[in-house]
């Protein structure tokens, strides 16, 4: 599926008065929700909140509680996540490991096509959240960390 027709789909979503819409083509999940009917109110502005979830993306959350305040890397892209650059090689990071801002500690594939995911600050890996060879969705937690 490509950028265009995902493009093309939302906006004939949210011009509709559905208020959930899934679609799925081969190893591609899109899923929209929207509350109210999503037609334009007499301002102008869509009426009721809309809320897009691509690819199973998870939603905009609630302020966290310090409970939950753990700090994580997450999934930029759906995809295949792997823990280390081929089969036969080490991970990239294991737990307790310590990781400097920009270096790697994972890749996900999608399309075909490898994106490294790199540490976005100085951190240590607290726990690894997904196996090697799962699918993760955008937003996924792949590590939980604590700042350095």
């Amino acid at each position: 599926m490509r950028y265009e027709e995902i493009d093309a789909l939302i906006r004939r979503f949210e011009e509709s008065s559905l208020s959930v819409l899934e679609y799925e083509e081969d190893a591609y999940r899109v899923r929209l929700e929207q509350k109210g009917n999503g037609n334009a109110d007499k301002t102008g502005g869509p009426s009721g909140d809309v809320r897009k979830e691509v690819a199973g993306g998870e939603p905009e959350e609630e302020p966290a509680t310090e409970a939950e305040e753990k700090q994580a890397i997450r999934s930029p892209i759906i995809g295949t996540f792997y823990s280390a650059p081929s089969p036969d090689e080490p991970a990239f990071v294991q737990e307790g490991d310590t990781v400097k801002a920009g270096d790697v500690v994972g890749i996900v594939e999608a399309m075909k096509v490898m994106n490294e995911i790199k540490a976005p600050f100085d951190c240590r890996i607290t726990e690894v959240q997904v196996a090697d060879g799962a699918m993760v969705e955008v937003g996924s937690a792949l590590f939980e960390v604590e700042p350095c």
